[in-house]
């Protein structure tokens, strides 16, 4: 697969599988997509294990998460890997919190 850019994403892909484990750490598909459209800084994720890249912002409630999905650029769609509330260290690199 093509690696592409997520900013080029048309659309999301929910279903019950990304949605229960988003659940599993308090975390909503519409609090993910609050995330993207707060136009969070996305990365590759260093870590790359399940997840190619990583996004870290805040939802219109003021969380800030940290949220790992691959993008498929022949489909120009997210899918969420998994994401929880970010750690301290996400939250001072990424958004430049003390």
């Amino acid at each position: 697969m093509r690696e592409g850019n997520p900013d080029d994403a048309e659309h999301w892909e929910w279903d019950e599988a990304n949605e229960r484990e988003l659940a599993g750490h308090g975390v909503t598909p519409t609090e993910v997509e609050e995330v993207w459209e707060d136009g969070s800084p996305i990365m590759k994720n260093k870590k790359s294990r399940s997840a190619a890249w990583k996004m870290v912002g805040r939802t219109q409630g003021g969380r800030t998460l940290s949220i790992y999905f691959n993008y498929d650029p022949t489909r120009l769609s997210i899918r969420t890997v998994t994401g929880w509330d970010s750690p301290a260290g996400d939250r001072s690199r990424y958004l430049g919190e003390k």
